[in-house]
């Protein structure tokens, strides 16, 4: 103690009114740091029926404290603002008037009495005694607080909803985050589960997985939809509706690219065995729903919900149609195929022993791998290919012939079946034999 009082000289400081002055001005500061530090457990200490009260009383006092607690994330910014400034310059000026009046011998001296001084007093007097003290009178500090925190948030208005809006915007980064790593971890926790059942695995890996895909991942492809053409008469659109079973035909004219409506079959239940061919059924379609290539299935299932739709045109970025979802192809990405009455029993693929598969063509090449256990990074670079049958024409380069055999990685495929352009049945043969290295004798003498 002593070494710390030889290592201090007082002496007077060179003009009393300007030391004054600064003393004057840190005590403003500090005053008005304890009111704000006050107001912020004030204000958001209050709880519901001290919030209800002040809204149905009628003084004035009241009505600016409940306009205060509306924009209440707004409060808050322009309060750590202003107390941060309060503070800032409190300390600046403090700190200059202490070299005015007093000399360390030693920087570090210097350094450590005016932090831990400086530290005592905001924590003292700026923080938890008017924090104390606003907390036992909340209602009381929030109404005589109202008018100069009225003022304190006019002023510092245009930072505040700067600051709110970065911390949103911030909140937004970080939450996603959360979620990706949450979602990773949940699929690894997945992976060394002991859960036996397949059909509860698949399950938990489409839930997980639902929210990564888009609408081209799952959509009907073009040239797979059943559609009709705006100007068939009305029995040639009665044979198509008949024929698909299915409950909602897009209706194009001339070209799929542009469809001009949804034709609903309980829209024309009321007119069957009523109408001649010279019924106008195309007063009957109903607005189609287009949706771009990229919209991720989890916003799209939100839109049907919104419209109550369950049909959607799939568009490319030149508005040409790509295909085509329905609400039962989204909900089969978390609980598998559904077949209803009317579907017919197919399967994309048919297993003929432990390493050999017949695959429908149009199979997704994920769903491909997942069926023969294969890691997809072995197939390489399959450029855009999204099915079976694009991964055969990126291998190629070509158009495969009928029993053209192609190899990539540990597959050999054999193209068993071809409808016009089109390759719809593929032989495959997974080799799981293991690559052995081969080494080079050495030569010897």
């Amino acid at each position: 103690m002593s070494l710390l009082l030889q290592a201090i000289e007082l002496h007077a400081p060179e003009n009393w009114v300007s030391w004054g002055t600064l003393l004057f001005v840190a005590v403003c500061c500090l005053m008005l740091s304890a009111f704000v530090s006050g107001s912020e457990i004030a204000y958001f200490g209050l709880n519901d029926s001290e919030i209800e009260t002040l809204e149905e009383e009628e003084d004035s006092q009241s009505k600016k404290v409940c306009t205060l607690l509306h924009n209440s994330e707004q409060l808050l910014a322009s309060i750590l603002i202003s107390n941060n400034l309060v503070n800032i310059t409190m300390v600046v000026v403090l700190s200059y008037a202490i070299n005015q009046a007093v000399s360390f011998l030693s920087p570090v001296v210097d350094f450590l009495c005016q932090t831990v001084f400086l530290t005592f007093l905001l924590l003292l007097f700026g923080e938890i005694f008017p924090k104390l003290v606003a907390r036992n009178n909340t209602v009381k500090w929030v109404k005589t607080a109202a008018t100069p925190l009225s003022i304190i948030y006019r002023l510092t208005s245009p930072l505040a909803r700067l600051m709110v809006k970065s911390s949103i915007l911030v909140n937004k980064v970080v939450t996603k985050k959360n979620e990706n790593l949450s979602t990773d971890e949940l699929e690894k926790a997945l992976q060394i589960s002991d859960i036996q059942e397949g059909k509860d695995k698949e399950l938990l890996e489409g839930i997980l997985t639902f929210g990564e895909k888009e609408a081209c991942d799952i959509m009907i492809s073009r040239v797979d939809i059943t559609a009709i053409e705006y100007h068939d008469t009305w029995s040639e659109a009665m044979e198509v509706i008949l024929k698909s079973g299915f409950s909602r035909i897009p209706v194009y004219d001339t070209s799929q690219d542009t469809i001009r409506g949804i034709l609903y079959s309980k829209d024309v239940l009321p007119y069957i065995g009523k109408q001649g061919d010279s019924f106008r059924w195309q007063t009957l379609l109903r607005e189609p729903y287009f949706v771009p290539e990229n919209r991720m299935i989890d916003d799209l299932l939100e839109d049907f919900r919104k419209k109550k739709i369950h049909i959607a045109i799939v568009v490319d970025e030149y508005g040409g149609t790509r295909g085509m979802v329905t609400l039962e192809d989204i909900i089969e990405e978390i609980v598998g195929e559904i077949d209803d009455e009317y579907d017919e029993s197919t399967s994309v693929y048919k297993k003929i022993n432990a390493n050999t598969f017949i695959f429908d063509a149009k199979i997704s090449i994920s769903d491909f791998c997942h069926i023969t256990g294969v890691e997809e990074e072995v197939l390489g670079d399959y450029g855009e290919a999204e099915t079976l049958a694009g991964l055969l024409l990126e291998i190629k380069g070509d158009f495969p012939t009928l029993k053209e055999n192609l190899k990539r990685g540990p597959f050999n495929f054999q193209v068993m079946q071809v409808e016009r352009h089109r390759i719809t049945k593929v032989k495959v043969t997974v080799d799981n034999t293991p690559k052995e290295t081969t080494e080079q004798p050495d030569n010897q003498n």
